[in-house]
């Protein structure tokens, strides 16, 4: 293979495959994302999300480019736009789509394998992996939060009157 055909095939492959796969995913319906999977189950290690805000993610998942929003149907996911529970829900399904775009983005990096030198082929594995997880981490960060709230908001729902509250109307 030429050395300018191998670029090119870089170049597509590392710039437009992933828009490509994103693409795609947006044609899938929400649902088709639903949990818990291996892929979306909480870690123990990951303490609830817990782990990530130890690493800062706080102050840099705003910095991130959001995506959901490119594709026609798209959900772009970098503002939750109210707080219903089925919103949140929707936002959870989102989260799934987006972790797993990026896990086929790092899983697809090893087709650099098939056309370039193995020392090439690594170095754009590592950028794939690299590039990715800060996403991951956002989209998994994110789901856990949505996650604890809504669990709240359905405790607070079965949570019974206080004997304060019930000595109150007496």
């Amino acid at each position: 293979m030429s050395q300018a055909v191998q670029i090119a095939l870089n170049i597509v492959w590392l710039a437009a495959f992933p828009v490509a796969l994103s693409w795609m995913l947006s044609k899938f319906s929400p649902e088709a994302f639903k949990g818990p999977s291996f892929l979306f189950r909480q870690r123990r290690w990951e303490k609830e999300g817990r782990i990530y805000e130890k690493a800062g993610i706080k102050r840099w998942k705003d910095r991130l480019p959001e995506a959901g929003g490119w594709f026609r149907n798209g959900f772009p996911k970098n503002k939750l736009a109210g707080s219903k529970s089925t919103l949140l829900n929707r936002f959870i399904l989102e989260t799934n789509r987006g972790e797993t775009a990026h896990w086929l983005q790092i899983f697809s990096a090893s087709a650099f394998f098939l056309w370039n030198e193995p020392f090439t082929a690594c170095i754009f594995m590592l950028y794939a992996i690299l590039f990715n997880l800060p996403f991951i981490a956002v989209q998994r960060y994110n789901r856990f939060r949505l996650i604890r709230t809504l669990e709240k908001r359905k405790t607070k729902e079965r949570t019974p009157i206080t004997y304060r509250k019930a000595r109150d109307h007496e």
